[in-house]
């Protein structure tokens, strides 16, 4: 039996990882701040602030993504209390008038 891992928690594993490349790019920079303060001629750091600030986009596109995953979750369970109290009202309407 394969385990399958679920799409919410698959957005929590990719969140927490491109948190940690956040902060990794976030101590590049700094560092790289201090010791080259150049920010035009150097290419890799213009590079390493590009792919932070990708990087915090995508944490922010999946922290969307997991706030519609756990909306659509309620949706669902709001659908489907709903549709048993359809139901069971008209059975009890069907009994009441033996149609």
């Amino acid at each position: 039996m394969a385990y399958k891992i679920k799409f919410r928690i698959k957005l929590k594993i990719y969140q927490w990882i491109i948190g940690l490349m956040l902060i990794l790019f976030a101590a590049v920079t700094c560092y790289a701040a201090v010791t080259e303060p150049s920010w035009v001629e150097h290419v890799d750091l213009m590079t390493i602030l590009i792919g932070g600030l990708f990087m915090l986009v995508a944490w922010f596109v999946i922290k969307t993504l997991r706030t519609f995953e756990s909306n659509q979750d309620l949706l669902f369970d709001k659908f489907n209390v709903l549709n048993d109290d359809y139901h069971e009202l008209k059975g009890k309407c069907h009994e009441r008038t033996k149609c």
